[in-house]
């Protein structure tokens, strides 16, 4: 019943310690602090400079990309027009003979222009 129950503060005998060991404990923190700062900056600094080369690497590939696609679709056009170029040049000038025929036998009334006409009832065979 008359116990005394310990407290948790130090006791009485234990002295603080000196204001010099407090500075010196916290000079070895700050050294400990900057040296793992200059760490990590290097650390990330290394990464960083790794990741620019990759990342400007991955830009211009994704523009080589890019422009290849591009390219490609140049070509498809080109191919696409290519089609009609090639049957033009086919058809072209039998269409350019067809039509020449057409007007002089609807606007001539004939089908022969330097020459004498053809008898009268083919030249009615092309008409009707």
């Amino acid at each position: 019943q008359g116990k005394v129950r310990p407290s948790s503060s130090p006791p009485p005998s234990a002295a603080p310690p000196p204001a010099a060991l407090i500075v010196v404990v916290a000079m070895q923190q700050g050294t400990v602090a900057k040296s793992w700062g200059v760490f990590g900056w290097n650390y990330n600094r290394a990464n960083y400079k790794y990741d620019q080369g990759l990342r400007w690497q991955r830009y211009t590939t994704g523009r080589k990309m890019a422009m290849a696609q591009v390219g490609m679709f140049r070509q498809d056009i080109t191919d696409l027009a290519g089609v009609s170029m090639s049957k033009l040049k086919i058809y072209g000038p039998i269409y350019g003979i067809v039509i020449t025929v057409c007007v002089t036998v609807f606007v001539e009334g004939r089908s022969g222009l330097k020459f004498p006409g053809p008898p009268v009832f083919i030249s009615a065979i092309y008409l009707q």
